[in-house]
């Protein structure tokens, strides 16, 4: 499908391309795999992969039917100074974007292998919800979820299944405000959890949270299930932007706007961080 740039509410002087650009590179899309999505789209009913990502293609999409990127479907696409779109998702709705299941999607091995996650994201007062995950309950599927916890706060929780039914969440301490554009990234470094239950949470001491490109206090916690967290195991979970579990039955939606989110199988640099970070409120004008 083709994709279109709409002009009239574009910056002529934010050079788009160059800017991703930055942000590809600072993801070194040339090395590692990178799953990024710009949202480019402005209508139709689903969303490409920019440049060197992995070629992953979301639908559009709310409990099993796929929709359009209008305003009766709720997905509201709003073009930035910067000519790249954020979309409203409303929990209430079921909305979703997914994508597949894929091995570059998965980050288990002996202990876990390391990643960063993040996305421009705007919270509604109120909400909470999953803004990038590869997590479904239904399916006993659970890998790891970016989320807006109550706050409202930003977290990460990587989630060890197969029995274990054991998790760890690194999450802010300082709320954040609803009706504000954040930039989020989650750094993970791998370290994986000790498999017991009770004491250290290796797992979550080792992801390191970003907000506009500053690391930020972040508070460590763990839920034990038969023992604790040792590492994840990979599953069928599909990749869900906006909600948790599948296209069948979305859960866990996030009520709010979400722009430029991304996966890359690397723990990204402080540098990396303000680099993208500075680049998509740009962007976004933000």
């Amino acid at each position: 499908m083709g994709t279109h740039i709409g002009s009239a509410n574009i910056n002529q002087n934010i050079r788009t391309f160059d800017l991703l650009d930055q942000i590809m590179t600072a993801l070194d899309a040339a090395t590692n795999n990178v799953f990024f999505y710009p949202f480019l789209e402005e209508s139709g009913s689903h969303i490409q992969s920019y440049g060197q990502s992995e070629d992953e293609e979301l639908d559009v999409t709310a409990a099993n039917a796929t929709l359009g990127l209008d305003a009766v479907t709720g997905y509201s696409p709003l073009t930035h100074l910067g000519g790249v779109n954020s979309y409203q998702f409303v929990a209430a709705e079921s909305q979703a974007l997914v994508g597949a299941d894929a091995a570059n999607l998965s980050f288990n091995g002996t202990t876990d292998a390391a990643f960063s996650i993040g996305c421009m994201f705007l919270v509604s007062p109120g909400n909470t919800g999953a803004l990038i995950a590869k997590y479904d309950v239904a399916g006993s599927a659970e890998e790891y979820r970016l989320h807006i916890l109550a706050g409202p706060d930003l977290g990460l929780e990587v989630f060890e299944t197969g029995g274990e039914d054991s998790s760890e969440t690194r999450q802010t301490t300082t709320a954040l405000n609803d009706g504000q554009w954040y930039s989020g990234i989650i750094v993970y470094d791998g370290t994986g959890g000790t498999g017991s239950a009770g004491g250290a949470t290796n797992a979550a001491d080792g992801m390191t949270i970003y907000i506009d490109g500053v690391a930020t206090a972040g508070t460590s916690s763990k839920v034990d299930g038969v023992g604790g967290y040792a590492d994840m195991v990979g599953g069928a979970a599909p990749l869900m932007i906006g909600a948790t579990d599948d296209k069948a039955v979305p859960a866990n939606g996030f009520t709010g706007r979400i722009a430029l989110p991304f996966i890359v199988n690397a723990a990204l640099t402080s540098a990396n961080a303000v680099t993208i970070s500075a680049a998509s409120r740009t962007l976004l004008a933000a």
